[in-house]
């Protein structure tokens, strides 16, 4: 929200305004637990980028802030579209519940992002393409799922789309007028779901 000025204020640094948003954010959060919400993501795609000192700052600022309210629900921070490395130490030691990574991108990242993944939390490994039309190649898939079981437990590893599935049309059965071996290479957004739920199943 705050990695852009309003045209119309060019002079403005958006970041100054942090500290007035934050209470507002809480204030959303607190509603979305006291509704039964126990999870939330937040979608931080601007870690994928090289932020300067005062953003990463801004950053740590923030979910600093959000780690000492109380009754508010689990956060996961979820980033995709490139590699987080440059950010990690604005990232570190975040008191989030779970973080979220586009490995299909950036999949190079891997060590670094597993060896500052705190030992209380989870790791979201984005790993079904949220961005393009095709199957999953599932052995190189699962094979990067399990480095991570590895590395942190199973009970801190999630199977995920590398994004949101916004990118991709609905649903492939809903194309009925492909031709079957075309259709074959195929996966839409409710078929990279069933992806998922493959890959977890076959990792677990």
């Amino acid at each position: 929200f705050l990695g852009k000025a309003d045209k119309d204020s060019l002079d403005l640094e958006p970041l100054s305004l942090l500290e007035q948003l934050l209470p507002l954010y809480t204030e959303i959060l607190s509603k979305l637990a006291s509704a039964g919400a126990t999870e939330v993501q937040i979608d931080e795609p601007v870690l994928v980028l090289d932020l300067p000192a005062n953003a990463q700052a801004a950053i740590k600022k923030a979910y600093t802030y959000f780690g000492e309210q109380s009754n508010l629900p689990k956060i996961t921070l979820a980033t995709y579209f490139g590699t987080v490395v440059p950010n990690l130490d604005a990232i570190k030691g975040l008191p989030v519940a779970a973080l979220h990574v586009d490995f299909v991108r950036a999949p190079e990242q891997f060590d670094e992002v597993v060896a500052a993944i705190g030992n209380k939390q989870t790791l979201s490994v984005g790993i079904v393409d949220g961005r393009n039309i095709w199957k999953n190649d599932f052995k190189k898939s699962s094979a990067i799922v399990n480095k991570a079981i590895e590395k942190l437990g199973a009970d801190r590893v999630v199977v995920a789309t590398s994004s949101s599935l916004l990118h991709t049309p609905v649903d492939l059965n809903n194309e009925t007028k492909l031709d079957a071996e075309i259709k074959g290479f195929f996966s839409f957004a409710t078929q990279k779901l069933d992806e998922v739920v493959v890959i977890t199943k076959n990792v677990s």
